[in-house]
């Protein structure tokens, strides 16, 4: 763990190349489902696309000079962005869908608001919800809008608004929101109404937003903290690799009573979040047979999964600022969930595994890291 930065040293070329990886596995997976041309022809044109743009919005620099004007060209285009992806969402019909994620986050919503247990009600597609009372409570308004799906492009929007304020290059956040629309794993996201992307651009936002607030000391409202980290920590277990990362160096540096006051509104926030879920527990063998966890860490073993846990605190005290913060992240997060895609892989077949077996979906949690890693790296892609 000596000098973590320095023997792992991501530039900002080696998270593109992660980027590309993550979505030339859509292009491969989805591409081979027409019979026109073949996918890999697809994968070259995809590839050149994607660094062809991103070298011509470095040579062309539009919008650079003038601050105010690229800003509101860069949040016109967002809006822009933001209604064709509302449109997007209600066009596509859930009910055709062949993925079940909105329709079980709409299920543990509306059994939360029925004072119900969620997790062996069926979605669907016939599959239990794995949504955590986090999650449960941001798709909640979007819910009664009449369509979690909303959720997405929402939070789209937010993010490229935040995006719009970071103190770097402007051709970097141009290139930024053009990665995040060149993402088949993203695009995937929103047609599919799915959330894990979405859950960690929530996360990221959250981070962003405190570390601006409070950068000399990320403990001086201890309380407040604590809730909220349990709020967040309660929408996906992934979320705590990069909140420990964020959170577990500046909690070790604090005071004995700063540490207690955490501690504590870390457990009653868990507590309350989770109440309404509490109060509608069913028998012990209803809990054992659907609860959340299983479907979350249905691809990896315990050992695999307690690792991933475990190394975040070790990391987070040698990270020094903001910006390794959100590298540490990315490389965690990209080591964990590629290195789970390529272990089954070797064992179960490459074929097997990618157009079956597992889940890519679940690998688009690596995109928001990388883009806002890149943001506060303010280096060039290209």
């Amino acid at each position: 763990m000596h000098d973590f930065f320095k023997k792992i040293n991501f530039t900002n070329s080696s998270m593109l190349m992660v980027y590309l990886f993550v979505n030339s596995l859509f292009v491969l997976k989805y591409g081979i489902r027409q019979d026109i041309i073949s996918e890999y022809i697809l994968l070259v044109f995809y590839l050149s696309f994607v660094l062809g743009g991103l070298f011509f919005l470095e040579k062309k620099k539009i919008f650079i000079n003038n601050l105010t004007q690229f800003r509101k060209s860069f949040l016109f285009i967002a809006i822009l962005v933001f209604l064709v992806f509302v449109a997007v969402n209600l066009i596509v019909d859930g009910q055709t869908l062949n993925t079940d994620r909105w329709s079980a986050l709409e299920v543990s919503i509306r059994s939360v608001l029925n004072f119900e247990y969620p997790y062996d009600k069926l979605d669907h597609l016939g599959g239990r919800s794995s949504n955590l009372p986090g999650l449960i409570y941001i798709g909640l308004p979007f819910y009664l809008l009449g369509d979690v799906g909303l959720l997405q492009p929402f939070v789209f929007l937010l993010s490229m608004i935040v995006v719009s304020k970071f103190k770097n290059q402007n051709s970097n956040k141009l290139k930024c929101m053009f990665l995040l629309l060149c993402s088949l794993a993203f695009l995937w996201e929103v047609i599919a109404k799915s959330d894990l992307m979405t859950n960690m651009f929530i996360i990221l936002l959250f981070m962003y937003f405190w570390n601006e607030k409070n950068k000399e000391n990320y403990f001086q409202k201890p309380i407040k903290l604590g809730f909220l980290s349990s709020f967040f920590v309660l929408t996906r277990g992934v979320v705590a690799i990069p909140m420990t990362i964020f959170l577990f160096k500046d909690f070790v540096r604090s005071s004995v009573k700063t540490k207690i006051l955490y501690t504590l509104s870390l457990i009653t926030g868990s507590i309350l979040w989770s109440f309404p879920i509490l109060f509608s527990l069913p028998d012990l063998q209803t809990i054992k047979q659907n609860n959340p966890f299983f479907n979350q860490t249905v691809y990896a073993s315990i050992g695999i999964t307690v690792f991933f846990l475990l190394a975040p605190f070790l990391i987070s005290l040698k990270v020094k600022d903001f910006r390794q913060i959100l590298m540490a992240s990315f490389i965690v997060i990209s080591i964990m969930l590629v290195g789970l895609f390529l272990l089954n892989a070797f064992e179960e077949g490459w074929k097997n595994n990618l157009y079956g077996l597992f889940d890519i979906s679940y690998l688009g949690m690596i995109i928001p890291f990388f883009l806002f890693a890149y943001l506060e790296n303010d280096k060039y892609l290209l």
